[in-house]
């Protein structure tokens, strides 16, 4: 009876911590993860142990800890291939590829990320597919082969429409408008038509549910093909109005990796004095508040973890590739299933 009680209990979890990481209550999901994790243990139940262990290294990875992050996910994936998890194991392989794709690790990147890919095509996974074909032609961005990256991505843009995914289309769609504005950069009589509305295809889907790390990088973006064409910014003025504001959705861009770094670099770019001193007060806050963040996730998860440390450069442009980006939800603690 204890045992069964004990599985009950067990297996609504990983879904409530699934639905808490895609709402970015990323501690939450954590909390969640890792109480399930113990439970699944203790009724020997490998696969769910396995799938806790993937949400831990997923949620870290958000959270922009690399290290720990690779650490659970290669747990993860060695626990999957200890059974028939053959899904686990492509999902979780996608996943540290993208670690080591924010970590500079091109050739691991690149292994790890065909594999999953060719795996995930294999076992009819169409997301994860179009989600590793984004990853690969983002570490092909960072390798300077534009077009090489912008037929990736376009790869990507099929499989996303095949089977859609609205998270995984808006962040393909700004990827690839970031891709084509380089290629335009480098193209004598090239058109940036297509890099627009790619970009605003993104904005929509990111205002909608609102995501505003999502937009802001968006915005970011389509002032960027405004200065390619010689032409003034127009977003800045939304920009400051924004940092202006301490509004919920200011806290959701700094928790982001990469967005505070980009709003910088594209201030100085702009020549805006005004939105360089602002930029650089929202980077220093931001890296505030995801250390924090990341000293409260470590309690979660506990400390002393063998984590492989990082050797890798980051990627030049990873922040204009970005990653996913956070969703405005409840700040209030999550409880925990029964």
């Amino acid at each position: 009876m204890r045992a069964a009680s004990a599985r009950a209990s067990a297996v609504r979890r990983p879904s409530c911590s699934s639905s808490l990481r895609a709402a970015s209550r990323l501690e939450d999901s954590l909390r969640i993860a890792v109480s399930a994790r113990s439970l699944f243990e203790e009724i020997e139940d490998p696969y769910g142990a396995s799938h806790c262990l993937f949400l831990i290294g997923f949620c870290l990875r958000l959270l922009g800890d690399f290290d720990d992050a690779y650490w659970w996910l290669d747990r993860a994936h060695t626990l999957a291939q200890s059974g028939p998890y053959v899904r686990l194991q492509v999902d979780s392989l996608m996943q540290i590829g993208e670690v080591h794709r924010c970590r500079g690790e091109l050739d691991d990147a690149t292994e790890a990320l065909t594999e999953s890919r060719d795996r995930a095509e294999e076992m009819d996974m169409p997301v994860t597919q179009a989600f590793a074909h984004s990853a690969l032609g983002s570490v092909v961005f960072g390798q300077g082969r534009w077009l090489d990256a912008q037929l990736e991505l376009r790869r990507a843009s099929d499989r996303f429409d095949a089977a859609p995914h609205w998270e995984g289309q808006a962040l393909n769609a700004r990827r690839l408008s970031v891709a084509s504005r380089f290629v335009f950069r480098r193209t004598p009589g090239g058109d940036l038509a297509l890099a627009r509305r790619l970009n605003e295809e993104a904005e929509d889907r990111y205002r909608h549910p609102n995501r505003p790390a999502g937009w802001v990088a968006c915005s970011i973006e389509h002032d960027r093909l405004r200065l390619c064409e010689g032409r003034r910014p127009e977003t800045i003025d939304d920009l400051i109005k924004l940092i202006d504001s301490r509004s919920p959705e200011l806290e959701y861009v700094k928790v982001d990796p990469w967005v505070p770094s980009d709003l910088v670099n594209f201030a100085a770019e702009a020549e805006d004095e005004r939105l360089m001193g602002m930029a650089s007060d929202v980077l220093v806050a931001a890296r505030q508040k995801q250390s924090e963040a990341l000293r409260r996730a470590k309690a979660i998860v506990g400390g002393g973890k063998a984590s492989r440390a990082g050797d890798g450069k980051p990627l030049p442009g990873v922040a204009e590739m970005g990653a996913e980006t956070r969703l405005e939800g409840s700040l209030a603690p999550a409880p925990v299933p029964g």
